[in-house]
């Protein structure tokens, strides 16, 4: 699964060690991200289409007949605080279903975490608890605007913030005012960050989530061809209604998704035609090359599990250290 590999480091470029490090993978734009945060196998990194796109929000603040730079501070850090609350649902329903979740990149949209499940209920629910994690957080701002008497403002409307806005401030109470403005605004990037990745496109998580669900009955490639093409489709439409509204964000949201649809589009048809260009011996020395690589990593997963337990014990390991100990000593 393309967003679903263990098999996460990058190869070496010719840019050199610094941007290696610095950009991750420096000849592919989609592999811009720097490192921010670190802790034993998992690795939490920032695209650089995210600071961009946050300054470039600030910065439209300034455009007569926009919100002002408090509001467009405000929702920046709404949008900010949204990105962690989905990372994080992510990364706790991977853990919590025992799969391997190695790296999540925060893209301007959502996180995109690179995990591996053992099951297609660990896919669906690390798929979901992200916008799971954004749903509960939405519900907590809502209520707070409820026992602050402004029911009205539950449902956001994220393409016309400067009417809301300017409702708010007609109520002219000054102790409320900052606090409702903030809790909107936050409420505002939640909302929306849950419904674009509430949307069964490629790369949001609703593709995910019915690869997920589909996967087990018509196989993994039938599923994601199927899901592409809905994905084009779909994008298509969102595209239109992006141009009748007149509205950038949709249409950047419907060009981003109708991209990535058509690459997973093209994906098996592009890995069938490289098989064909390969010659048996090639392509059988590349299998078991890849085979070999991957017994090497078990068996060094299993050796660190097994030293582990000489020196601590078996009630040193965790729930998803022993789940991951028995389908090692199966395999």
């Amino acid at each position: 699964m393309i967003y679903n590999d263990s098999q996460h480091d990058p190869p070496k470029t010719p840019w050199g060690t610094v941007a290696d490090r610095l950009l991750d993978d420096p000849s592919n734009p989609a592999g811009w991200s720097f490192g921010v945060f670190r802790l034993k196998d998992f690795e939490l990194r920032i695209h650089l289409a995210t600071p961009v796109f946050l300054i470039a929000l600030l910065l439209s603040s300034i455009v007569p007949g926009n919100p002002g730079l408090l509001y467009a501070g405000l929702l920046t850090i709404g949008l900010v605080l949204a990105l962690i609350v989905h990372s994080a649902g992510r990364l706790l329903a991977a853990r919590l279903t025992g799969s391997a979740c190695h790296r999540i990149v925060l893209l301007p949209w959502g996180s995109l975490p690179l995990w591996h499940a053992d099951s297609p209920r660990g896919d669906m629910i690390t798929a979901a608890g992200g916008v799971i994690a954004l749903a509960l957080v939405y519900a907590s701002t809502a209520t707070t605007l409820s026992l602050l008497d402004y029911a009205e403002l539950i449902a956001p409307n994220p393409f016309d913030l400067r009417a809301t806005l300017n409702s708010i401030e007609a109520y002219n109470q000054p102790v409320l005012l900052q606090t409702v403005t903030a809790i909107f605004l936050l409420q505002t990037a939640v909302f929306a960050i849950a419904a674009i990745n509430a949307l069964p496109i490629f790369p949001y998580d609703g593709s995910m989530f019915a690869r997920a669900i589909a996967s087990p009955r018509i196989g993994t490639e039938n599923a994601t061809v199927i899901l592409a093409n809905a994905g084009v489709i779909l994008g298509g439409l969102l595209l239109l209604a992006g141009i009748a509204l007149q509205s950038v964000p949709v249409l950047l949201i419907s060009g981003i998704g109708i991209a990535t649809s058509w690459i997973e589009r093209r994906r098996p048809q592009a890995l069938d035609e490289l098989i064909e260009m390969q010659s048996p011996e090639t392509l059988r020395e590349s299998t078991e090359q890849r085979a070999q690589e991957q017994r090497e990593q078990e068996q060094q997963e299993l050796d660190q599990l097994l030293e582990k337990i000489s020196d601590s014990g078996l009630d040193s390991l965790t729930r998803k250290e022993r789940k991951r100990l028995e389908f090692l000593r199966t395999r």
